[in-house]
């Protein structure tokens, strides 16, 4: 069992077992994994629930009404206290195949609609996208040298 940060850093998966009954109440990877290789893919099999990791992000005149994701951004929920047009930054080293739903939260982008943008490459060919209905929503997915819309 890991003891301190180094060893925790050198194992795959941590196993977090309930010292009352020793049953495991969750198995942690502390580092990137893959299943399969390019050219030898292989399955991944859930059985139970799935979850990503969701956050809150703030427009704000503090911020200039800008949202930078971060890199590790898989749902990004953005709230826009007022009727004021948002600017969200698409992460700027993303992986292969990484994914990121973007939703406008507060329901409030038929008004004032919701710029979505890339520093260093194209979105579809374009510089932006945009969301403009109320509670709307884009799923994009890098792929090489692009973000792509894969769904609205």
């Amino acid at each position: 069992m890991a003891d301190v940060k180094s060893d925790v850093d050198k194992n795959l998966f941590l196993i977090i077992r309930n010292s009352l009954n020793d049953a495991v109440n969750l198995v942690a990877s502390p580092a990137s994994f893959q299943v399969g290789l390019s050219n030898s893919p292989s399955d991944l099999t859930l059985m139970g629930r799935f979850s990503l990791s969701s956050k809150v992000y703030y427009a704000t005149s503090e911020n200039g009404y800008t949202v930078n994701l971060s890199n590790d951004a898989s749902i990004a929920l953005i709230s826009i206290p007022i009727r004021n047009s948002a600017k969200v930054l698409l992460p700027s080293g993303p992986r292969e195949g990484q994914i990121i739903f973007i939703k406008d939260r507060e329901g409030i982008c038929s008004s004032a609609p919701m710029v979505i943008s890339a520093s260093e490459s194209l979105i579809d060919g374009a510089s932006s996208i945009a969301i403009t209905s109320d509670y709307g929503k884009k799923c994009l997915c890098w792929n090489t040298d692009r973000w792509s819309v894969i769904s609205d």
